[in-house]
């Protein structure tokens, strides 16, 4: 993620930062303002903890977390994940196995994809208690 500092300029370094990445090695595209709706982000004008621009990274490189100089994107090699950063959730390879064992839940159950906004109210519904506002429903398919 890229914050840009100063409102006056904020334009402007968009624009030059978008340059000074486009095409380089191991960078697979930016993402502005104008696409986080489609992600369910914030707007950086609404909310001031949002980034200005958000770097994705090619298939086999990965955002560091602390930038020196231009390393701030590496090669990934081996099979070790050290947990790194650039992906977006529509990466299949950002998918997680989800595991669940316990009183109230079926055994040896398969299920597909499980978003992360069910998981919540899953577990308030195991503990007994209801959560109406959240986004996310019952994985009723797990639940004795």
């Amino acid at each position: 993620m890229i914050y840009l500092t100063d409102p006056q300029t904020r334009a402007s370094d968009r624009q030059k930062v978008t340059e000074l990445l486009a095409g380089k090695e191991g960078v697979a595209g930016l993402i502005g303002p104008d696409r986080y709706a489609a992600l369910g982000l914030p707007s950086p004008d609404k909310n001031s903890g949002m980034a200005d621009l958000i770097v994705v990274a090619k298939g086999g490189y990965a955002i560091v977390g602390t930038a020196v100089g231009e390393a701030f994107l590496v090669p990934v090699s081996g099979t070790v994940n050290l947990g790194y950063h650039g992906y977006l959730a529509s990466n299949p390879d950002m998918d997680a196995a989800f595991l669940v064992s316990g009183r109230g839940i079926k055994q040896n159950v398969k299920i597909g994809p499980v978003e992360n906004i069910d998981i919540a109210p899953t577990i308030a519904h195991l503990l007994g208690h209801e959560l109406p506002d959240a986004e996310g429903h019952l994985l009723t398919e797990i639940l004795r």
